[in-house]
This record gives structure tokens, sequence and C-alpha cells, in this order.
């Protein structure tokens, strides 16, 4: 075994660096290091009365509630589409840090609309489809920085909280209604 010093230089490099629709990057804490982690979605019609729910990397009824929020919250109309959710690179997380990376980029995939490449995510999603605080959030928007992203979205209510000098210019995004206006121009 070899020891991996730097996380972030050896996930970025496998990051894909174009946008695309059904991606999304956010920063998960994996004990107290900042891993980039890169959430991918594919939204589908399906042919079946009873479309399917997959998740690869995260927990399935996690994902559950999120499209149940996306469609309550932002519209999005999934009853007749099979929904696969996963984290690239075979990573397996809890951190509810992903949540709007996973929910952007189901939109994203069911609008065919990318979020932007230098864009992080990062925001936990509750039933009513706020935004809220994520633990570290300093850290991993400094993580963020240094991999190159320039841009990122993240809970108002932590944004006014957050020093202007982390080499990322940040949003604040209160709903996912707000959160997707801001990446792609969903309404």
């Amino acid at each position: 075994m070899k020891e991996v010093k730097d996380a972030t230089s050896f996930f970025a490099s496998e990051l894909g660096r174009t946008a695309a629709p059904g991606r999304a990057v956010s920063v998960a804490l994996e004990g107290s290091r900042p891993v980039l982690v890169e959430t991918q979605a594919l939204v589908v019609p399906t042919k079946y009365p009873l479309p399917r729910r997959m998740a690869t990397g995260l927990d399935l009824n996690r994902v559950l509630v999120l499209l149940a929020a996306m469609e309550r919250h932002v519209g999005l109309r999934l009853e007749d589409r099979d929904c696969f959710v996963s984290l690239a690179g075979g990573l397996r997380l809890k951190d509810p840090a992903l949540d709007l990376a996973a929910c952007l980029a189901v939109a994203g995939s069911w609008r065919e609309k990318a979020v932007p490449s230098d864009m992080i995510l990062l925001g936990e999603v509750s039933l009513l489809g706020e935004i809220g605080r994520v633990p570290q959030l300093e850290l991993r928007l400094r993580e963020a920085a240094k991999a190159g992203f320039k841009r990122a979205l993240v809970p108002s209510r932590a944004a006014k909280d957050l020093p202007k000098t982390l080499g990322i210019a940040f949003t604040g995004v209160a709903d996912l209604r707000e959160a997707a206006q801001s990446a792609f121009g969903l309404e």
C-alpha cells in the first residue's frame, strides 16, 4: 500500500473538467480530510409502469428523499423516468454536503443542462427543499479553490459568515429552486 498525501489532486485528475448534463462536483469529508467528489446522474424515460431508482455510492433511501424534494420543489416530473445516481470512482459516502450536487446532477440530466465545470456545490437538502449548513464549509471551499474551481453554491445561511479571502467566489442559495436557477437557469 502507498499513502496518498494529497487526495484532492489524486481525485481531481479523474474528475471530468468539462461540463455535461448529469455531472456535478462537491467536496466530501472523509474523516477530517476533504475529498473532491463527482456525482453523476442519468434520468431516462422508462417503458415500465414502475420507474427504477438506483444509487451507487450514496444511500438509496437518501436519494429517494432527494428525488421527492426535487419533484415537489423544483417541479421535475420523474414519475415516468428511471433515475440512476452514482459517485464516480467507486466512492461510498454518507456526507449530507453531497445532497445539493446529487439534486442538481439529476435536474441537469432531466433538463439536458450542465452545471458549469468551474462550479462546486455544497449543501444539505431538507424535505422542504431548503439548503442547510454543512460542517467545515470553509475547509471544503479552500480545497475546491486549491483544485481550480472558481465558483461555489453554498447555503445562504452560511454564506454571510464566510471570509471573502477563500480564493473562490461563492453564492448563497436558500432552496432548491434558487440553486437550480443559479446553476443553470431552471425555473
